[in-house]
């Protein structure tokens, strides 16, 4: 007797995953973090998070500062291009208990405050050696090039379990 397939809503699956066909075996997940940087200093992620059907969403790859190589990251601007995003930010988590440039690398470290970055950080479940990817722009491009950089990333990187593993989408 097999288990029922999970169930998931439309909402609840592009929220999670980017896709209403979310390949479940990339245990990798979406994590939406537009109320955190409303009000934040970085235009990119302030703009997409006021804009009307905007969404600012992050995506936590564990142990990612040990297997991406800095070109590698500047590679994956040019792949989420292809489904619309203007760019692709990144933090490399050094040490999530330093709120500043020294335990969070990455350039928009500078525009985002102590109270944010923690906030992203407890959201995320960031942990040293993590990188954290981020999407800001209309909700239709975020999950786009998100959910295409969660397969890629959970496929390349070892974080795709083998087999089958269906669900049913409902209520779109």
């Amino acid at each position: 007797d097999l288990p029922p397939f999970p169930r998931l809503t439309y909402a609840e699956a592009t929220a999670r995953y980017g896709s209403d066909k979310p390949d479940l075996r990339v245990t990798l997940e979406l994590t939406e973090i537009t109320d955190l940087v409303r009000d934040c200093g970085f235009k990119v992620f302030k703009s997409a998070a006021e804009m009307p059907g905007g969404r600012v969403a992050a995506l936590r790859v564990p142990g990612g500062n040990e297997q991406f190589t800095r070109k590698e990251l500047d590679d994956l601007t040019p792949f989420v291009a292809i489904y619309g995003a203007r760019g692709l930010a990144y933090i490399r988590v050094n040490d999530p208990a330093k709120l500043n440039e020294e335990g969070l690398q990455s350039p928009i470290v500078k525009f985002l405050s102590p109270q944010v970055l923690g906030a992203i950080v407890e959201r995320t479940g960031a942990k040293a050696g993590d990188v954290v990817f981020f999407g800001a722009d209309r909700r239709k491009v975020v999950n786009d090039a998100l959910g295409a950089l969660r397969m890629k990333v959970g496929h390349e990187k070892g974080f795709a379990e083998p087999g089958w593993r269906p669900c049913w989408v409902l209520d779109f």
